[in-house]
């Protein structure tokens, strides 16, 4: 009876994804200044049937699919390269010059 209950919060909270993504990304109003959109909706819907943690759920995942749906490859593409660490000199056994630096 647990499972059947813990499946039924999970197929509705990912309704609930797929709607905040929905009201973010499709149903905005964008002007110059401001954008107004309801998708606090769904995050607060959740957080009201199911509590705080299953609506942290919904927010965090809404976020990124949201986020890798929306956002230009170069973008992403930057991210990754940026946050990716890289290795130094001193990793692959290079010693500095006396006197001089190493380019980067």
């Amino acid at each position: 009876m647990k499972a059947q209950k813990n499946t039924k919060i999970m197929v509705t909270c990912a309704l609930l994804v797929a709607l905040q993504v929905i009201l973010a990304r499709f149903l905005s109003i964008n002007t110059t200044f401001v954008v107004v959109n309801f998708s606090f909706l769904a995050v607060a819907l959740s957080g009201i049937l199911f509590g705080p943690l299953w609506a942290l759920a919904v927010g965090a995942v809404s976020d990124l699919i949201g986020a890798t749906l929306f956002l230009p490859f170069i973008i992403i593409g930057n991210i990754l390269l940026y946050t990716i660490p890289r290795p130094s000199a001193r990793d692959w056994g290079i010693k500095k010059a006396a006197g001089r630096s190493l380019p980067l």
